[in-house]
């Protein structure tokens, strides 16, 4: 009789295996499992065994893990911007308060809300504007524009001081025509923040040195608190923007009240809530 192929002596083999088990016999290379055991099971006790012979695999996987998750840095969180329906603080004076729209511009940054906005339901305004773009050229100095409650301790004015947290008010107000502020800004305009605590009514201040003098009274240098405004174009709002390197802004929309106008007419522009002017 011939010798089987190697191929077939193989089948054989394992039609032998099979006959063996099925009479309740084991091969001899399954000896030491249970009758429950798979062949999973003997996969696995090979993987153990292989493990028990190199006993330093985990810790140095472990470790490849552990510095891996050290050298990638987390993903950088988005600054978003919403509205929301949310009433005035009861810390502003009631006559602030009270000229207030009842929504809150909301800005945030991985989730945490960094700056809150109030406008004016009418901010005062000289001669109607052009259209709601230019808006920011019918603006009076001193005129107040709404609230803003800033959070958190990580925040710097466009002057690029320290801008502590808390609540203010917002007045409009134009850059000095001077040589220490020539130019430091793209554009003139400005929102001069005062803490609520000392701005208690819309006229509070006769004019610019008092408004400044008011925002700057717990300032370092005595230098007022100030957020940097910009024209912008039509789009949706409120929306975050980056109009210049290392600046953020917001577009928000406000409404303005001409002199003399009937209905109040809407005004877009942007808010600066990052960035420095130039030195």
């Amino acid at each position: 009789m011939k010798e089987p192929h190697s191929h077939n002596r193989k089948l054989l083999s394992g039609r032998h295996h099979t006959a063996e088990y099925s009479h309740g016999k084991r091969p001899a290379q399954w000896a030491g499992l249970s009758s429950g055991s798979t062949l999973g099971t003997v996969a696995a006790s090979k993987h153990q065994r292989d493990m028990n012979l190199k006993p330093n695999l985990r810790p140095r996987f472990a470790l490849a893990v552990s510095l891996l998750a050290f050298v990638l840095p987390a993903a950088a969180a988005e600054l978003l911007a919403k509205t929301t329906a949310k009433a005035p603080p009861a810390a502003l004076d009631p006559a602030i308060r009270s000229l207030l729209a009842p929504e809150a511009v909301q800005v945030t940054d991985g989730g945490a809300t960094l700056f809150e906005f109030w406008f004016c339901a009418e901010v005062p305004a000289g001669a109607k504007p052009e259209s709601a773009t230019k808006a920011l050229d019918a603006l009076k100095p001193i005129t107040l524009v709404g609230a803003v409650a800033v959070i958190g301790k990580q925040h710097r004015t466009y002057r690029d001081t320290e801008l502590p947290e808390g609540l203010y008010t917002m007045r409009f107000s134009l850059q000095p025509q001077d040589g220490d502020h020539l130019g430091t800004a793209d554009f003139p305009y400005f929102l001069v923040l005062v803490p609520a605590k000392l701005d208690p009514k819309p006229d509070a201040f006769a004019n610019y040195t008092q408004l400044v003098k008011a925002s700057g009274r717990e300032a370092p240098g005595g230098h007022p608190f100030i957020l940097s405004l910009r024209p912008t174009s039509e789009g949706e709002t409120p929306k975050l923007l980056e109009p210049a390197p290392e600046h953020k802004s917001v577009r928000v929309k406000a409404m303005l009240k001409p002199v003399g106008a009937a209905q109040p007419v809407p005004a877009i522009f942007e808010v600066v809530v990052k960035g420095k002017g130039k030195a």
